[in-house]
């Protein structure tokens, strides 16, 4: 959140509206109820719940990780661990090409390779004040869902967005998409983000569940 801080003062922007997908979704509330006065309105894709810390894929990893470390496999690094993450959290396997994997996968190659990502893994928390800090977020915050993500059912999302003291945040469903929202549906989801900060879409034919969707 510190880095977020530095970055819009380097751009000489006085606040923003701020997108964190899964856990910089967690960076943009951390963002928003540390430095009010800077952020008009967030936007929280797929994120996880802050009260089940580290998410259930990212510790599907962390048991995985003990097996493979110790595997024949252990010279490519992540990648057996991160690949079906990956393939898992798109709807349309399409969206998830090996040129795109290679790019999630970059920073975990080689042989200490899961070791790097257990040690980001393991900095997935939060501590109890952080988390009764988000109650004092006075801005709009809005959730989007990817439709077809069974983790982030769109009734589960209200429940804890409630249970965490966000005020009246509005969740949006995205058709078409998994997870990782960007890569399903990245021009809706452009829609959906202008939409919400107030500025014109481009004219262009959308599908009729993403036509409603944006009526919504």
């Amino acid at each position: 959140a510190s880095y977020v801080e530095q970055v819009l003062t380097a751009l000489r922007t006085p606040s923003a509206s701020v997108v964190g997908q899964d856990v910089g979704a967690l960076v943009s509330l951390l963002f928003a109820s540390t430095r009010p006065e800077r952020v008009d309105r967030v936007a929280l894709l797929s994120m996880p719940d802050p009260r089940d810390l580290p998410s259930p894929p990212i510790r599907a990893v962390q048991r995985l990780s003990a097996l493979e470390a110790l595997g024949a496999n252990g010279v490519f690094g992540a990648q057996p661990l991160l690949v079906p993450l990956l393939k898992g959290s798109v709807a349309n396997p399409d969206r998830m090409p090996t040129r795109l994997q290679a790019r999630y996968l970059a920073p975990f190659v080689g042989r200490d390779g899961v070791e790097r990502l257990l040690r980001l893994a393991s900095a997935v928390e939060l501590p109890d004040e952080a988390v009764a800090s988000f109650r004092d977020i006075r801005c709009p915050v809005s959730l989007l869902v990817g439709a077809q993500d069974g983790g982030q059912a769109a009734g589960i999302v209200t429940e804890w967005a409630a249970a965490i003291g966000l005020r009246e945040p509005t969740v949006r469903t995205v058709p078409g998409s998994g997870r990782l929202i960007p890569e399903d549906a990245p021009e809706l989801l452009g829609d959906l983000l202008l939409q919400w900060m107030n500025l014109p879409t481009p004219t262009r034919q959308l599908p009729d569940a993403a036509e409603t969707q944006l009526k919504s």
